[in-house]
This record gives C-alpha cells, structure tokens and sequence, in this order.
C-alpha cells in the first residue's frame, strides 16, 4: 500500500514538473526585438511597456523569457495577488516585480522619470485610465507589446470557438489547456502619442492599436 501511494505521488511529482517545463519554455517568436536596445541609446526617461494580456500567465513568461534577453533593468507590474506573487521566484534577475496598491500611477511615473523602464499589462476588458496619466506625467518613450496565438484569424475564431480565453470569461483549467503547446509571437512596436484628447478616448484608441 505504501508503495502504491509512493508511486502515485512520484509519477504526479514528475507530471507536474513536465507541465511546468512546457509553460516556461512556451514556443515564440519575436518581432522587432531591437526597440528596447534602440530607445535606450535615445531617451534620458525610462521605457513604458504596454502589453496585451488576452493569454493570462503565457503573457507574462513570455515578455519575462523575452525581457530577460535585454541588458536593461525593467519594473514589471502585476496586481497585488497570491499567484501573481507566486512568480517571484522565476523571475529573471533584471526584471523586478512592482504590484498595484496606492498611489501606483505616481510610482510608476517616480521610476520613469528616474530612468527605469516599467512593463504593464493592460486587458481588453480594462477600464483603467492609468497609463495616459502615466505619459502625461513623464512624456516618456511608448511600446506596445502584442502577444497573439499563431492559430488565430482576425475575428479570434476558428470553426465558431472564441480562442481567446483570460479570467473574465473562462476557468484557469480553460485557460490552461486552451493555451497548452500553443506557438506565439511578441512584436514591439514604438509609437508617438497625443495626449491632447480625453483620458478615456486615448485608452480606447490605445487598446484599438493594441488589439487590433
């Protein structure tokens, strides 16, 4: 008997840690790799990072194992989380981790004026008018970071399936194996920004670029 539950808990051990070893080394491709390392030789500010978050953890290993590659040092923003605080220990040694709690917009903006680059990543579904007072404050260089699934169309669908699963629709088993052994790719695009229009029509168009 004893031996039995041995074996049980051996073989679930080395399943997780293969299932563990798929996640962190998710298949990608990345474009326009070259921005960090060409806006750094430009700019006195530090680098806002824009990311799109419609994969939930692949997002975040993959900008991490991407960011990683890079010699800078970048702050990366989560909410304040138990599982978001569970990637610490993963984490690459340039990319420290910031979480939401008070006054976040006014650190964010401390650090980029500081000359730290800072990463977020910004949902579909948010409302969060944070990053244009982000820029209003620091008037700081802009990236956006677009994560897609190479399976995809245009319209997220394939044979009437919606592929793009996150927390406000689907379960974290859902979202697991709705993303498991997927390929991806991350491109970097830096844009110019108009601050002169209202807070919430520039986050739209924003998350338009974005998700587009």
């Amino acid at each position: 008997m004893f031996k039995n539950i041995l074996s049980i808990l051996y073989i679930l051990i080395i399943t997780i840690l293969i299932l563990l070893h798929f996640e962190f080394n998710t298949d990608y491709l990345a474009i326009n790799r070259n921005i960090p390392t060409l806006i750094k030789n430009s700019t006195v500010t530090g680098t806002f990072y824009v990311a799109t978050h419609n994969y939930e953890h692949k997002d975040i290993l993959i900008t991490m194992k991407q960011f990683s590659r890079y010699n800078q040092h970048f702050y990366m923003l989560f909410a304040d989380k138990s599982w978001n605080h569970w990637l610490e220990p993963f984490r690459p040694t340039n990319i420290e981790f910031m979480y939401v709690k008070e006054n976040t917009v006014s650190k964010i903006s401390s650090k980029l004026l500081l000359g730290y680059n800072v990463v977020m990543f910004l949902y579909h579904e948010s409302e969060s008018t944070g990053p244009y007072y982000i820029l209003q404050n620091t008037n700081c260089p802009l990236v956006l970071i677009k994560i897609n699934k190479n399976c995809e169309n245009k319209n997220n669908e394939t044979n009437g399936d919606t592929l793009i699963k996150n927390h406000y629709n689907s379960s974290f088993q859902e979202i697991y194996w709705n993303n498991f052994l997927a390929k991806f790719t991350i491109e970097l695009k830096h844009i110019n920004y108009d601050l002169s229009i209202n807070s919430k029509i520039f986050i739209q168009n924003l998350k338009e670029e974005m998700y587009l």
